[in-house]
């Protein structure tokens, strides 16, 4: 595992400087932090722990934002006063302090922190350096603009920004060993400057510098504002789960992305977030339980209006990095909170309707209800170290059980994802049929945990089927 990086953030980043130069580029904020935080919250998720930064343009600036920042990490700064001259020279301004291979990162390129995870665990093998390549050229945002990289069988043959053939793209991530400082020197001595290129070069030529295939994830360069652009919108589409259903890919994370580009120029915290949420979903439970139709309508919007916003603390916590184990109760809490009183306002909806057989249906959806929660909560207490409901999905789905309980509930397993359902009840709203919601509920919560209960998790046993895990 890589331990420490070393970032650069001492050129001017003429490219992307506002009217005045009020701030210094590493500083300039993407999805509501700025980009020297993310370069080293990405690399701490990565396990990085150390940070060398090679600072010089507006220097001081840079240092009182990340000492304020407080981003539980180390952080070495080290003044380059060549600053102007070629990136190189940042680079060998760190050889005294760093004896042991690190990561080499840039301060103004965002990337998924996977990356880093990927190539720590594969080490640098025979090579005295490597370097992560984007082979698909096709994708990368202004190529015009980026340095080119031809590679043979895992080892770069020629780098530069001007090479006429290439296969790859240099995407400013690093993983070296200190004999690219000796390469950097042997340039630098001859003429009083150096780029990182050329060191890579010299590596190259001595058959030593290595690749590492970055296999699609995600990388922007910053250094126009076309690029903070593209940067803004690949990160934000990154917010995307896999675990989507249809109405949520389509309907549901459109919109949710959308207000999250807004709400992320904001102080809000996803928590906050969260709890002004909840406050919407809350109140179509108190809409619906009025029983007329206007109210009722209201109601169901207010209800598929949370669920759609739903998405926005996690999309926030991301972007910001501030995805806690708290955050993940509070939204799984709120969520559950806002189903209550949307049921109990059905049930209470229904019975201002003068429906005779309220008792019994409300009983057996309330018992339905609760017999659910217990059941799901349960499952997350003892059998995961998550907040999340998606641990239980996520087992349920990893079950080697062939029942045909399973089967079907696979199949129908859609139908009970909160963007499907809210939808549902929406239009159900619409056309007045509170009944139909409330039947709706009734089947489906009591199916939910009968089937629960079949499965076997180990709900209520000593052990777990499965390994607690994080989500």
């Amino acid at each position: 595992m890589v331990r420490c990086a070393l970032i650069l953030a001492a050129g001017n980043g003429s490219r992307l400087q506002r009217r005045g130069n009020d701030i210094p580029k590493p500083l300039r904020e993407v999805c509501g932090l700025p980009l020297i935080h993310r370069t080293i919250l990405s690399a701490k998720k990565a396990g990085v722990t150390r940070f060398v930064i090679v600072v010089g343009y507006m220097q001081e600036t840079i240092r009182a934002a990340l000492t304020q920042a407080n981003l539980g990490v180390t952080i070495e700064f080290i003044e380059n006063k060549d600053w102007k001259k070629s990136n190189g020279v940042s680079v060998l301004a760190a050889k005294d302090v760093l004896k042991e291979n690190f990561f080499l990162l840039m301060s103004d390129h965002v990337f998924d922190f996977k990356i880093l995870e990927r190539f720590g665990k594969a080490g640098l093998g025979a090579a005295d350096a490597k370097l992560a390549i984007d082979y698909q050229t096709s994708k990368v945002f202004d190529i015009e603009d980026a340095t080119k990289v031809l590679a043979n069988e895992g080892q770069i043959q020629s780098i530069g920004k001007n090479i006429e053939k290439y296969n790859a793209i240099d995407t400013g991530i690093f993983l070296v060993s200190p004999a690219l400082f000796d390469a950097l020197g042997s340039i630098y001595q001859q003429k009083q400057n150096c780029s990182l290129s050329e060191g890579i070069q010299v590596l190259a030529n001595q058959g030593k510098m290595g690749t590492f295939d970055i296999e699609g994830g995600f990388w922007q360069d910053v250094d126009t504002k076309p690029a903070l652009k593209e940067a803004q919108k690949q990160l934000l589409n990154a917010c995307r789960k896999p675990s989507d259903g249809f109405i949520s890919r389509h309907i549901n994370r459109p919109i949710s992305l959308f207000v999250s580009s807004l709400l992320m120029k904001t102080p809000l915290s996803a928590n906050q977030i969260t709890a002004l949420v909840s406050v919407i979903g809350l109140f179509s439970g108190y809409c619906v339980a009025k029983g007329d139709y206007w109210n009722v309508a209201i109601g169901g919007l207010l209800f598929k209006l949370s669920s759609i916003l739903d998405g926005c603390d996690g999309e926030i916590s991301k972007l910001k990095f501030s995805e806690s184990k708290l955050g993940q109760w509070l939204d799984t809490l709120s969520d559950n909170l806002t189903y209550i009183v949307f049921i109990i306002g059905v049930v209470f909806g229904v019975a201002n309707r003068g429906n005779p057989h309220i008792v019994i249906l409300g009983t057996l959806t309330l018992f339905g209800l609760a017999m659910t929660l217990l059941i799901m909560f349960t499952y997350l207490l003892r059998n995961t170290n998550s907040g999340s409901l998606i641990a239980l999905q996520n087992d349920f789905k990893k079950l080697d059980s062939q029942s045909s309980v399973k089967k079907f509930f696979g199949k129908i397993q859609f139908m009970i994802k909160r963007d499907f359902f809210a939808l549902v009840f929406f239009c159900l709203a619409l056309f007045n049929q509170l009944e139909a919601i409330l039947w709706a509920i009734l089947i489906g919560t009591n199916l939910i945990w009968m089937v629960l209960l079949n499965t076997k998790m180990g709900l209520f046993r000593s052990g777990s089927v499965i390994p607690k895990h994080n989500i």
